[in-house]
Parts: C-alpha cells; sequence; structure tokens
C-alpha cells in the first residue's frame, strides 16, 4: 500500500481502540480503508511505541 517514501500520504479520520480508518489519495482518486491498530503500528521499529 505505501510505495516506499514517496507513497501517498495517509491521513487518519477517526479513531477508536479498535479501528483506524484512514484515507489517502492514489493520483486523484481519494481512498479510504479500515485498519486494525496492529496493521499500522507493525510498521514502526522493533521495541518503539507511539507515545500516549
Amino acid at each position: 500500500m505505501q510505495e516506499g517514501s514517496s507513497g501517498p500520504k495517509m491521513t487518519v479520520l477517526w479513531c477508536t481502540p479498535d479501528h483506524v480508518y484512514c484515507a489517502w489519495f492514489e493520483g486523484s482518486t481519494l481512498v479510504n480503508a479500515l485498519f486494525l491498530p496492529e496493521q499500522l503500528t507493525r510498521h514502526l521499529p522493533p521495541g518503539r511505541s507511539p507515545s500516549p
């Protein structure tokens, strides 16, 4: 989904403890999707977690 460092920039529309709803542009098309938090946090380096 993320196309390297120059890929689309995601915007978080809303999030809950169980879901994160994001939107981004692919070209001129607006795309949105629902993710589980672990799907997004697994891209962080090991041992790091987002600050509260």
